[in-house]
């Protein structure tokens, strides 16, 4: 019967999901299994086969190419629901919230996963998705995480409180005010003393800036909005840069940067002083955009860039003594390396 039970959620939950999934959660999902749909993240020769099957002028081809891919889909956010499962100890509570047509948007739920984090999150507003991008997927844990740790577009603080076991001292910046409330929450909940929550972002400027809040999901404010993303009215909010960042905390280095702010990453990157950069180790970047750039960037700047996985780039300032990072690389040269590419993310 339990099992049964299960089942029927399972199917349940991939049914709903499918109907108003979020594009980033879909690619969240997918790209823990392999299949790529958005974003173009399907390497080019796939996408061009994959495009002539769904214009085929064979009925019988066009519904069996649209079954196969349903079935993926369905089986990539099976996975990733048992998987979740396996992450947090009371799954059934996000999940009934993510269901329930009664729950109002902005419900929140408190959750445990299996190594004792807790975090407050709103289930209807994509928060199970970064759970999932960063908890389950390793999405920045696939390098290691210490000493002093700087944490731009911290969101709910679910990287930072994970960070936090492994660091000295974990420094937030988010600007949204509903996003900052809950990290604020989730630093006292889970009892942390080294970490620090900040209400600004980081931008090329200091000031105040306009940003453009997306209109269901709690993720993908931007100063940088896009014709086709769903956003409501731009609010002000205090930013600050790199520099700053640095000056600010009374931080004469910072071993690991992590970004994640939705499209500012380059010009963040571009306006700030080499002598500044010179002070950061280890920049792991989560881009929306302009990774090749970024990359290009970095790598003029004096640091090595390696390609993750989801979307992600690690920089290494060459000036830092080898060790972590490079020893770890340095034991798997007979193979791939965990969370990386070959060369370079898809076009």
């Amino acid at each position: 019967m339990p099992l049964l039970v299960l089942v029927l959620s399972v199917s349940a939950h991939a049914s709903v999901c499918l109907s108003d999934l979020h594009r980033h959660e879909e690619l969240v999902l997918f790209e823990r299994s392999g299949t790529y749909f958005y974003n173009r993240k399907v390497p080019s020769n796939h996408r061009v086969r994959r495009d002539a099957l769904y214009q085929s002028t064979w009925p019988v081809v066009r519904e069996l190419t649209q079954l196969f891919s349903n079935v993926k889909r369905i089986a990539a956010l099976m996975g990733a629901f048992i998987g979740f499962i396996a992450l947090v100890r009371n799954w059934y509570v996000p999940l009934f919230i993510r269901l329930s047509p009664f729950a109002a948007a902005d419900a929140e739920a408190l959750v445990t996963t299996r190594n004792g984090l807790r975090y407050v999150l709103r289930p209807k507003r994509g928060d199970l998705s970064i759970l999932n991008e960063i908890l389950r997927n390793d999405l920045y844990s696939q390098w290691p995480v210490n000493g002093t740790v700087v944490d731009i577009g911290a969101h709910i603080g679910i990287f930072a409180i994970q960070a936090s076991a492994s660091s000295d001292t974990v420094i937030c910046y988010e600007p949204h005010p509903l996003n900052f409330e809950l990290l604020q929450k989730n630093i006292a909940i889970n009892a942390l003393n080294n970490v620090k929550a900040l209400r600004q972002a980081v931008s090329d400027m200091r000031g105040i800036k306009g940003l453009s809040v997306s209109q269901k999901k709690s993720y993908g404010h931007t100063f940088y909005p896009s014709n086709t993303g769903s956003f409501v009215d731009a609010i002000d909010v205090e930013s600050v840069t790199l520099a700053d960042v640095l000056s600010s905390n009374g931080l004469d280095h910072i071993d690991f940067l992590k970004m994640h702010c939705e499209g500012a990453e380059l010009d963040i990157l571009a306006h700030t002083p080499q002598g500044v950069l010179e002070r950061v180790d280890t920049i792991v970047i989560k881009y929306a955009r302009d990774g090749a750039e970024i990359a290009d960037l970095l790598t003029a700047r004096s640091f090595v860039v390696t390609w993750g996985q989801r979307g992600s780039l690690c920089a290494v300032n060459k000036r830092m003594k080898r060790g972590g990072i490079a020893r770890k690389y340095e034991r798997d040269k007979s193979g791939r390396a965990p969370g990386r590419v070959p060369e370079s993310p898809f076009a």
